[in-house]
């Protein structure tokens, strides 16, 4: 084999084995491989890198060689991190604005730190672990900060930004984290809202209490492409609100029950002349109404309806793995975040939280 004017002559020896005899660095060096191929290939490096005046190179070894030379194909071909982290957020426009503006916001960060115009696959685990370790907030930022760029170096993988293997920010190390407390409405406070809410967003506030439906399956953003829950979803005979799974956020249909409290708080809409299309026609309660709420209770609190609700049912159940389901969450998410004992009083209470006699439940739409 011979390149430009470096010669190496790759023969097979007796024990099987192909091979040469290597003095580009002084003293003879045998190359023996039991691969023909392989022989020649370590053959054309060395005559390269001597044609080329690049004799420095030869004391690399072989191996740690062809993972630069992939490293390097794979830096040429993939895409600056700024491109990466636009296109990658176009994609998410079907989400709600607010999980867009999430991850646009936290891959801002992440790309000003690294330099948006670095290649993607020249970015290292150390890269990511010092961007982490940089930003001053707590282990749950830090989290969520670890999520968005490994979001962000699966998909590149899945587009072949990245090579096929385990990516960067999957190496970076994981960040456990404390449970926080859920939080619970009492029954009182309940009732207090109930008195309080104005009438378009009655079937949200009993849907999200009394069967732990989140707000944005209720009433998605308008900007995403998520279905609303619609009274058509009510399955009154059986008694079960069957959740699609273009409404869940799970992506997975399932079924929460209709208990005998919130029937009652839905019986306006669930008679002869049954009401059709959204449950909750006006602006996203979780904006607007929850802040006008939360001044009869002392504040509103996130997620608050649907913490009450797992709580409270994994109390008077007794079973989690039902209540995950219901939830649309897994096991271990309910035994982490909500399978705290609430007093069974409490729990009781809550289902049994029924319009008075003097209450005026009027349902605002009706099918024509």
């Amino acid at each position: 084999m011979k390149i430009g004017h470096v010669e190496i002559n790759v023969r097979q020896y007796g024990d099987g084995r192909w091979g040469f005899d290597d003095y580009s660095q002084g003293p003879r060096k045998m190359v023996r491989l039991w691969n023909k191929h392989k022989a020649e290939k370590r053959a054309a490096d060395i005559a390269v890198l001597m044609a080329n005046g690049r004799g420095d190179l030869l004391h690399i070894d072989p191996v740690e060689l062809a993972e630069f030379r992939k490293w390097k194909a794979a830096s040429k071909e993939s895409p600056a991190l700024s491109d990466a982290c636009a296109e990658f957020i176009d994609l998410k426009a079907q989400k709600s604005s607010r999980h867009r503006e999430s991850l646009a916001r936290d891959l801002l960060l992440f790309e000003k730190f690294i330099g948006g115009g670095r290649a993607m696959a020249t970015i290292t685990a150390l890269d990511i672990q010092r961007f982490l370790s940089s930003r001053d907030v707590g282990d749950r930022r830090k989290f969520n900060l670890r999520v968005a760029v490994i979001s962000l170096f699966r998909w590149a993988r899945r587009m072949s930004y990245l090579p096929d293997r385990t990516t960067e920010a999957e190496k970076v190390e994981p960040i456990e984290l404390v449970p926080g407390q859920p939080n619970i409405i009492s029954p009182d406070h309940m009732r207090t809202l109930l008195a309080n809410v104005r009438p378009e967003y009655l079937p949200w506030l009993c849907v999200a209490a009394f069967a732990g439906v989140r707000s944005e399956e209720i009433a998605p953003d308008p900007k995403s492409k998520k279905s609303p829950l619609m009274w058509d979803d009510f399955d009154w005979k059986h008694k079960v609100i069957i959740v699609r799974a273009e409404t869940a956020k799970t992506k997975h249909e399932r079924e929460v029950p209709i208990s005998s409290n919130l029937a009652s708080w839905l019986a306006p809409w669930s008679g002869s002349g049954r009401t059709t299309g959204p449950i909750c026609t006006a602006a996203q309660p979780s904006k607007r109404e929850t802040a006008r709420l939360g001044v009869s209770i002392g504040g509103w609190k996130h997620n608050a309806l649907r913490d009450s609700y797992c709580s409270y049912r994994a109390r008077v159940t007794q079973n989690v793995p039902q209540v995950s389901y219901e939830m649309g969450n897994s096991i271990e998410m309910v035994k982490r975040s909500y399978h705290r004992r609430q007093p069974i009083r409490a729990a009781r209470q809550w289902f049994n939280i029924r319009p008075s006699k003097d209450s005026k439940v009027i349902a605002f739409k009706r099918a024509a």
